[in-house]
């Protein structure tokens, strides 16, 4: 690896680092560019060659020199101070010590684990190899700042992985009933946004069979039915006995609670100390669940941890038991530190989900020469996509307008429309049939009506919580449904700018069950509470004329029904 940065970390580099580069940007303007590293997101073993430290060694974070024996004390003022005042930093002093066991191994012939050469670096678990990026410290470069937090690697695949695992452990103890009701509750999670969430496996969450990090990542932050708070606390309440229920309930509360302020996009110094005051509550509650739950509680392995069951009736090994170490058995997972800098956390999972390609292009690719084969189909790939990015969509093959089925499969779409809505008007239904269809039916009692008064409030300009009373019939007359059909649709696509300024989508699906929403309140700007909730029952539209508002071509007019749901 360090062999590998040290062809990238050339001349070139190092120039463009100290003193940077001109280059045309895409305004037209030319500019002084310059290099910079500012985060390495990657798994613990990877930290530790990266840091050149011992895996698992008395010091074994790659950031701080916490000793081992110290990181039960996550969250505490003890243990921020220790972080702080330890920071790991790439001086010359770190850099001596690493030179003199290098020559000691070399030069005289010692082994690695000899006395002398552990007396160098054994108290900061450095190792003798000399570490490439130290080529950057005369420019001010920390090779242990760009180390942060990993939240998929050091939060969703251990802390709560672990914590889940032996959380699951405690209900097989409690009994059958409460695994479950465990599973039957994770089925009951709705999906949730553009594969946010995802449908959890039919055979039980509890099996824990075939999970990957986004999964694990979702059963933090499942959510039991549309009303409840997106997290996990529903699933598990009431699973566990009292006293210990509360205990669960608040420390997948903090959890949850870090896993989303870490995952922002923008951080700021207000986040970052309420990050440190979660950090706190989080270090103390479970230090309070290993103390005071798990011991409670007589756990053995998962179905899953088994050893091998013996065949022909003979005697095999049996269930052993498992308790919990949350804090020691993972040295490099104190949730988001505060770094003096006040770098945030990171997620790799934008460079994990690129390891696909690399082995979609391997499957395509000669296996006598796979190397090659991968290279020629990558660099064919980029010319594909640069031709595509040039030539746009006016030089593409027409295709056919989307079916009605093919709603949920649509793109993005235009970013500068308000929403996307679908075109197809093969579902249709008679506006009067259709609300006499059900007589005794609430929910399309007036609805004609009702319609036309949006509709009206939605082509003159009137506000639209009025009563029914607003418009009179004469008004109501003059408003044509053409052909009096309601066009049904299954999806909409709301676009919208997200508090970090980019462009995002969120999507409306009656046939996934993704139908409840929320809009600003306006009906009483006094007001405390901000939201209207509500739940889309159809999604449709109508092609309308009205002669007062000199709409002589029929006009497409966009409804959700909805259900209020209350403020």
């Amino acid at each position: 690896m360090h062999a590998a940065w040290d062809t990238l970390l050339n001349s070139d580099f190092m120039e463009g680092y100290k003193n940077g580069f001109p280059m045309r940007c895409g305004d037209g303007f030319e500019r002084r560019v310059f290099f910079r590293v500012f985060a390495y997101c990657a798994d613990y073993p990877e930290k530790t060659l990266l840091a050149t430290i011992r895996q698992m060694g008395g010091t074994p974070c790659p950031c701080c020199m916490v000793p081992k024996n110290e990181i039960f004390r996550m969250g505490s003022v003890r243990d921020k101070r220790l972080r702080l005042n330890n920071a790991r930093v790439d001086n010359h002093a770190r850099q001596y010590d690493v030179s003199l066991a290098y020559d000691a191994i070399y030069d005289q012939g010692l082994t690695v684990g000899s006395s002398k050469v552990e007396a160098i670096l054994k108290s900061c678990s450095y190792l003798p190899v000399p570490n490439t990026f130290s080529k950057l410290r005369p420019l001010g470069f920390n090779v242990f700042d760009m180390l942060p937090v990993d939240l998929m690697h050091e939060i969703e695949l251990r802390v709560w992985k672990s914590l889940l695992e032996h959380l699951i452990r405690i209900l097989h103890a409690v009994g059958p009933r409460a695994i479950i009701m465990l599973d039957f509750r994770y089925l009951q999670v709705p999906t949730f946004g553009r594969g946010t969430i995802r449908t959890f496996d039919s055979h039980g969450v509890s099996k824990l069979s075939r999970l990957v990090a986004q999964d694990y990542e979702d059963l933090l932050q499942a959510r039991s039915c549309p009303d409840d708070a997106c997290c996990t606390i529903p699933v598990f309440e009431g699973l566990i006995p009292e006293p210990d229920n509360q205990l669960v309930m608040s420390l997948l509360y903090n959890l949850t609670l870090l896993h989303s302020l870490a995952k922002m996009c923008m951080v700021g110094g207000d986040t970052l100390e309420r990050m440190d005051q979660v950090t706190t509550r989080l270090g103390h509650l479970m230090q309070r669940f290993q103390s005071e739950t798990c011991v409670r509680y007589t756990t053995y392995e998962l179905p899953k941890e088994d050893p091998v069951k013996p065949v022909n009736g003979s005697s095999g090994p049996q269930k052993r038991k498992r308790g919990c170490n949350l804090t020691e058995e993972r040295p490099d997972t104190a949730p988001v530190p505060k770094r003096p800098e006040g770098q945030a956390a990171k997620n790799a999972r934008a460079g994990e989900l690129a390891h696909r390609h690399v082995k979609e292009y391997y499957r395509r690719s000669s296996k006598v020469d796979y190397v090659t084969g991968v290279a020629k189909i990558e660099r064919r790939v980029g010319r594909l996509q640069r031709t595509a990015l040039h030539t746009g969509p006016e030089g593409m093959l027409p295709s056919r307008p989307p079916a009605v089925a093919d709603e949920d499969k649509a793109g993005m779409g235009d970013p500068a429309t308000q929403y996307h809505m679908g075109v197809s008007t093969r579902e249709w239904s008679n506006l009067t049939l259709w609300e006499h269809e059900v007589p005794n039916d609430r929910m399309r009692q007036l609805f004609t009506l009702r319609l036309k008064n949006h509709l009206l409030a939605c082509l003159t300009g009137k506000p639209q919580h009025g009563s029914n009373s607003d418009f009179s019939r004469e008004e109501r007359a003059e408003l044509l449904v053409l052909q009096n059909r309601l066009h049904w649709h299954m999806v909409c696509r709301i676009n919208y700018t997200t508090y970090d300024v980019r462009h995002a989508q969120d999507t409306i699906n009656l046939r996934r069950g993704q139908s409840d929403i929320m809009i600003p309140s306006v009906e009483d700007p006094t007001d405390t509470h901000p939201y209207w909730y509500a739940r889309v029952i159809k999604i449709f539209h109508v092609n309308v004329l009205h002669a007062p508002s000199r709409i002589t071509m029929p006009q497409r007019q966009d409804v959700l029904f909805v259900r209020w749901l209350g403020r």
